[in-house]
């Protein structure tokens, strides 16, 4: 939804670092049918927290959604 969107972007601005804003993002990305923006959202989470286990499970699961393994 909108106000979700909304409420992740100030999030984001607030705490620019925080794997788990993205990661929750791309969940709701995911449920919006938004994928490649869920895939960003994914990247960047594991990008700001490598070991971050759920982050890298939901972006398989995304990119197998799309078919994209790059």
């Amino acid at each position: 939804s909108a106000a979700a969107l909304a409420a992740f972007e100030t999030a984001q601005r607030l705490a620019p670092r925080d794997a788990a804003i993205r990661n929750n993002l791309g969940n709701l990305l995911v449920d919006l049918g938004r994928h490649g923006e869920a895939l960003a959202a994914y990247r960047t989470a594991v990008a700001l927290d490598p070991l971050y286990v759920d982050a890298f499970v939901n972006l398989a699961l995304a990119a197998e959604a799309v078919q994209q393994f790059d």
